[in-house]
């Protein structure tokens, strides 16, 4: 019979290692993304915001379309079209 777990903040905080504040963004991992279509980009955008919040250094999206009314700047700074 499987045990109950519980995850607490602790429990995380033990698991997870801090990252130095000097720590280049390179260091962190990298993710590269394939998706979206013509006029169809929004799951490709909240791949793109759930990889950089979960700690990815460096995103990389591939799609064969983009928004034109897309606003560059609403990317995280280390994601790359």
């Amino acid at each position: 019979m499987a045990e109950n777990y519980e995850i607490t903040r602790e429990t995380v905080h033990k698991l997870l290692p801090r990252r130095s504040p000097y720590i280049h963004k390179g260091d962190c991992g990298r993710v590269l993304i394939l998706a979206g279509a013509s006029g169809m980009a929004g799951a490709a955008v909240l791949s793109v915001r759930a990889s950089m919040r979960s700690g990815a250094g460096l995103t990389y999206i591939c799609t064969t379309g983009w928004p034109t009314n897309w606003q560059e700047e609403e990317m995280s700074p280390g994601t790359m079209m």
